[in-house]
């Protein structure tokens, strides 16, 4: 399974995408136009600093105040660091191992133990592989991305405790994958009689996976025809026999050129290893296209005549999982958003829709404000992971009754669940390597409650409880309330308010409202002990909206407000802002607002449509400049983004409809408002997923607007924020000085 870091490296080239002067996304008459160079511009990197020191001194006013967050932040990072993460935890063949950093272990090491010492707590954690000890006999610093332990389904003693661990040499930008031996505590070398694995030029979004114990699958560069045409993700998946050059590894798929990117997926029909190969053919961020590859080619590749309706979710038990996203007209009595399930030697025959479509099962289908998030599979069970209006619920599936479905018992109710490394999307290529355990780990937690690790019963009815991570604020003070407000079109919006219990409703709460709202990504109750020890001990509030264009209630939620629709995830963010005025919480003068990547263009749009309801705005690495982000995107994600927005290249109405919600090309003139609002965007250099230049340009125009402007543009970091628990802090303590200075009356 994949262990992502703390410290990411994305693959550092980017490609500026040229448009022609009749480009309905061309730049002409932008004044801002050259702050959309990444690097290398003296004019560029002088504006970054300038305003970057603005920022930093306007953080002195207030004194002793950011010094004071910053070090409050990092104190939580810190512990972090020291106890690991209930979520970077993995169980395989009968240990638990996890990567963790500390003082003493800066780069970062790798331990197990066995799962019955760690049920009974017992300290006989086994060091594996010691970072920092590599880097000082190595002479270099190695930077530890991810590692993939090797499954040993037969669990004899024979069999090889290896893992593949990916490394990064510090500044660089492509890494190496070695193999690593647990028994001797070395890494295998290729030239000794052992013939290691070792691959060097691999980039952030190749793939390379165990097959078996002495077989990987790959998925990397292999010259210009390896790639796909926009995207430039590699498309020739090979099986590479150890003891053999790299070279000669055999070619099992190639894709198409015109595609995103290819994912695979191990699938292991009960036989103790993978066989089958399921590999998705991403058509963009939510559509993919399905082939079943037999290693042993006994079958011909099958290629699954499925619509892009259907989303693969996993297998169990010789079943072949599936999310139906959209309705399917030849299966009307399937609702969207239902769990289907087609048996694997059917979809290796049945090459035809008609024929298929015969043969898929329905397995769990969601009632009244229900939604699947997920399914994992343990030896003898099959779960799935649900949402009940909002909250997390765990399900077993009763197989003799086929329909039938179990609430696992002995977890609190009222928040958010999740088991610890599992994500089928974007990494893992083995969903059932589950099946080789008895039992799985289950994270709870909700936004008073720190995350709690439960362990599944082998009946699969039950959890014992093994651990909860150290509370980093006195959460005793605090209230979590559910209310709901009518949107523009009647539709209810749910929403969370955490505040101090017995809090006054005479509309003076500081108050931050918080949303993302997009990709059909779900808002849950999470403990966020950065917000509860900086905002909410100060006497602030803190509002998480569950909008649409999220997947709180399913594939609907989401895609009624894409594309066209998108306005309503707008409307749905202003509603709920309009309803906490209402009831009391808060006022226009007391609420600030806070989005993150795809979240940044909500609250960008949001305070240009309504700048009389807010008096802060933060957002962080956001989308502003909705007529170029596909160029903004470069080549990778840019036209990824068309399916969730509109193309503004495609159509005279989809160029209009993004001109009018464009937060670059719709920042209001300061009227006289109650307050002026105030503005603080943040953006990394290293961010490849939405270009540096979207946050420059907004603050450039919000500043020639006159609105009181501040801007952040860290070095690294990427998309995900990932890099040391000083700049983690350093962040978080830059957002919360400002909503203070700007929110909170006794500081004014």
């Amino acid at each position: 399974m994949r262990f992502c870091f703390a410290l990411l490296f994305l693959f550092s080239i980017y490609l500026l995408v040229s448009c022609d002067s009749d480009n309905k996304s061309d730049s002409q008459g932008d004044a801002f136009v050259f702050l959309e160079t990444r690097q290398g511009d003296v004019d560029v990197a002088n504006w970054v600093a300038q305003e970057n020191n603005e920022t930093l001194a306007k953080l002195q006013e207030v004194r002793g105040l950011y010094d004071e967050l910053k070090q409050e932040a990092k104190n939580i990072y810190d512990v972090y660091s020291q106890n690991g993460t209930f979520g970077s935890i993995d169980l395989k063949n009968g240990y638990v191992y996890m990567f963790s950093n500390d003082a003493e272990h800066p780069y970062g090491i790798l331990r197990r133990i066995l799962l019955a010492d760690y049920i009974t707590n017992t300290s006989n954690w086994e060091d594996l592989l010691d970072m920092g000890k590599v880097n000082q006999e190595e002479s270099k610093v190695w930077i530890p991305k991810e590692y993939s332990i090797l499954q040993n389904p037969s669990k004899k003693a024979k069999d090889k405790e290896r893992c593949l661990v990916t490394l990064t040499p510090y500044g660089a930008s492509k890494s190496i994958i070695r193999e690593f031996d647990f028994a001797s505590k070395k890494f295998v070398k290729p030239d000794d009689k052992e013939q290691g694995f070792y691959l060097e030029n691999i980039d952030a979004f190749d793939w390379v996976k165990w097959l078996n114990e002495d077989t990987l699958l790959v998925l990397t560069y292999l010259g210009p025809d390896s790639v796909t045409d926009e995207t430039k993700f590699p498309i020739i998946l090979k099986k590479w026999q150890r003891g053999t050059p790299f070279s000669t590894a055999e070619t099992v798929f190639t894709g198409s050129k015109s595609i995103r990117n290819l994912e695979f997926h191990g699938i292991s029909h009960n036989t103790g290893e993978t066989v089958f190969i399921l590999v998705a053919s991403r058509l963009n961020s939510s559509e993919d296209k399905y082939s079943i590859i037999d290693t042993t080619r006994k079958y011909d590749t099958a290629y699954l005549p499925l619509s892009t309706r259907f989303q693969y979710q996993g297998d169990y038990n010789g079943l072949l999982l599936f999310i139906l996203q959209e309705p399917e007209p030849d299966l009307p009595e399937i609702k969207t958003g239902s769990i289907v399930a087609i048996p694997l030697l059917d979809a290796l025959v049945y090459k035809e829709w008609d024929e298929l479509k015969t043969k898929i099962e329905r397995l769990w289908e969601p009632q009244d404000k229900q939604k699947y998030e997920g399914a994992i599979a343990s030896q003898n069970h099959l779960f799935l992971h649900i949402l009940d209006n909002i909250n997390g619920k765990l399900l077993k599936w009763d197989e003799n009754s086929r329909y039938s479905w179990d609430t696992v018992q002995d977890i609190q109710d009222q928040g958010s669940i999740k088991v610890p490394k599992y994500r089928i999307r974007g990494g893992d290529v083995v969903f059932s390597e589950n099946i080789y355990n008895e039992r799985i780990f289950l994270i709870y937690q909700n936004f008073l409650v720190p995350q709690t690790l439960y362990l599944v019963k082998e009946n699969g009815l039950g959890a014992d409880k093994l651990r909860v991570m150290p509370e980093g604020f006195d959460s005793s003070k605090f209230q979590s309330r559910q209310f709901t407000a009518p949107s523009q079109d009647g539709t209810l919006v749910p929403y969370y308010v955490i505040s101090h219990k017995g809090m006054g409703l005479d509309g003076k709460n500081p108050t931050l409202l918080y949303g993302y709202g997009g990709f059909g990504e779900t808002e849950v109750p999470l403990y966020r002990d950065i917000v509860g020890k900086l905002w909410l001990e100060r006497g602030g509030v803190y509002v998480s909206a569950n909008i649409r264009g999220g997947g709180e209630f399913g594939p609907d939620w989401h895609n009624v407000a894409t594309k066209r629709g998108r306005n309503k995830s707008y409307e749905d963010f202003i509603a709920v802002a309009e309803d906490i005025i209402k009831r009391g919480i808060t006022s226009p003068a007391y609420l600030g607002i806070k989005g993150v990547s795809n979240g940044g263009n909500l609250v960008g749009s949001v305070f240009c449509m309504k700048p009389e309801l807010f008096n802060a705005m933060i957002a962080e690495v956001g989308l502003f400049d909705m007529l170029r982000f596909k160029v903004l995107g470069g080549e990778t994600f840019g036209s990824a983004y068309t399916a969730e927005f509109c193309d503004p290249d495609a159509s005279q109405e989809d160029y209009d409809f993004l001109a009018k919600y464009s937060p670059y090309h719709n920042v209001p003139s300061i009227e006289s408002w109650q307050t002026i609002p105030l503005t603080f965007l943040s953006t990394r250099s290293d961010d490849y997923n939405v270009h540096p230049g979207h946050s420059r340009k907004m603050h450039a125009k919000l500043q020639e607007m006159g609105y009181p402007a501040y801007f952040m543009e860290h070095a690294q970091g990427g998309h995900s924020g990932s890099s040391s628990n000083e700049e983690r802090a350093k962040r978080d303590a830059m957002e919360i000085y400002f909503l203070i200075i700007q929110l909170m009356a006794e500081k004014k």
